[in-house]
């Protein structure tokens, strides 16, 4: 019997491990995000399909070779040709006529022979070749081709980076804006003992006739006060749940985060960085220095339009037109020019030479903008680690002034308000506090991804 109760213990504790809701860390949202993602899981196949593209730019170097061929039956000959025999048949007449005196015969009736004839060739056949091209000088196309491939792997590398950095700040946004809330529940929920509390002397105050029911209607007050900022703090976390886990591709929010301490904080100083490197780690310097060598590499790509291109080449053909197989082999070399080409090809250089300039302004321009929101990313992050220690501060006083207030209270000398009030401030600067820690683990996501970290 005992054994039969031992395992339905472990059948309902089981049960009860295999309902439980999941329990992430941050390093678990990051790492389940970097894998579940949507925008990230599109990056990749974007760089994947840049690579490809760069694999098939890689061919042209190598000579080009197809085959081909065509059969056919015609329903008249397609070679024809018409001869005059008259004077050989005149010769061969005079030749024979002895001949045919002696035999008995009349040579005249050689006169009623044909002295023409109609001759036709080739009304069916089949024609193959086997043709090898191998590009000398295409004006540089092939290179610069090949380079701007290239480019747009580098390119797509850089933004799936850029999904991935934005992934992380996101993930990192929602979870410790539920942190902040969950925090603001316990606090909430220290502020309802103590409420709690505060009531149960009220009531044993009221019932001694020492004090007025108003007081208790005050307490009562306060107390639907919290029901209602729990009510909000509940559905703020369910809310900021919900993105996490459209973060983390979850179909649903039915996971938990594991507490965090919020006690120790990291000053920024192990996070500093020199503004000028960290604008070179930028992914989005990076893009603006290839979207510049892109417009460089199409503007040579243009000119090379207009350049000579030479070829080299050999053909191997074969072709049975007379019933008989004849294979004949072919080399060749070509050159050619388009000089047409040349003065729309002066305008569109001249647009793309402007491109390549405009390129280089911004890339200038823009990595200015980068430093100044380096700087102020920098700037945020200072601000919210002073904002915890004077909000640690605050907490010690709004401490001690509800210590005071509550001796007061029970002393008679201060008022119901009086401890409420301390009650709510204490609850405040808990709050404040909550808000300066995670809003400072924000900054630090924000500054490490203002620096290209």
């Amino acid at each position: 019997m005992n054994k039969l109760n031992n395992i339905m213990v472990a059948l309902v504790f089981g049960l009860a491990a295999s309902f439980a809701a999941d329990v992430y860390t941050l390093d678990d949202c990051l790492r389940i995000a970097r894998e579940n993602n949507a925008t990230l899981k599109s990056a990749k196949v974007n760089r994947q399909m840049a690579e490809e593209t760069e694999g098939s730019a890689f061919p042209a170097y190598f000579p080009k070779v197809f085959a081909g061929g065509f059969a056919f039956i015609s329903n008249d000959f397609l070679v024809k040709q018409k001869m005059d025999l008259s004077k050989e048949m005149e010769g061969f007449g005079q030749q024979v006529a002895p001949a045919m005196m002696q035999a008995g015969i009349d040579p005249s009736m050689l006169a009623g022979l044909p002295t023409t004839f109609n001759m036709g060739m080739v009304d069916k056949g089949i024609i193959g070749h086997l043709t090898l091209i191998q590009p000398i000088f295409v004006g540089g196309q092939i290179y610069n081709g090949n380079q701007l491939a290239k480019i747009g792997t580098r390119a797509a590398k850089l933004q799936e980076t850029l999904a991935e950095t934005e992934i992380r700040k996101n993930t990192e946004t929602y979870y410790w804006l539920i942190v902040s809330l969950k925090e603001k529940l316990k606090t909430l929920a220290e502020a309802e003992k103590q409420v709690d509390a505060i009531y149960s002397d009220v009531q044993v105050a009221v019932d001694a006739g020492v004090a007025v029911k108003n007081d208790l209607l005050r307490v009562e007050l306060e107390k639907k006060k919290l029901q209602s900022n729990r009510l909000k703090l509940e559905n703020g976390i369910s809310v900021a749940k919900l993105m996490l886990a459209r973060q983390m591709n979850r179909d649903n929010a039915d996971f938990d985060l594991a507490d965090a301490d919020l006690s120790q904080v990291t000053p920024p100083e192990s996070y500093a960085i020199s503004a000028d490197d960290a604008v070179e780690r930028r992914a989005e310097s990076k893009l603006l220095a290839i979207s510049r060598e892109a417009a460089e590499k199409e503007r040579s790509m243009e000119r090379g339009k207009v350049l000579p291109t030479v070829a080299v080449g050999a053909s191997l053909l074969y072709q049975n037109l007379l019933d008989d197989d004849a294979v004949n082999g072919v080399l060749f070399a070509s050159l050619t020019v388009p000089i047409s080409d040349w003065w729309s090809n002066s305008y569109s250089t001249a647009k793309l030479d402007l491109k390549a300039k405009k390129a280089a302004i911004d890339e200038v321009e823009n990595k200015n903008l980068i430093k100044v929101d380096i700087d102020a990313k920098w700037n945020t992050l200072n601000e919210s680690f002073k904002q915890i220690e004077i909000s640690r501060d605050a907490i010690a006083q709004a401490e001690e002034n509800l210590r005071i207030q509550r001796e007061y209270y029970n002393a008679g000398t201060a008022t119901l308000s009086n401890l409420l009030e301390a009650e709510t401030l204490r609850q405040q600067a808990a709050d404040s506090y909550t808000e300066a820690v995670t809003g400072y683990y924000t900054a630090v996501c924000a500054y490490l991804t203002a620096t290209g970290r």
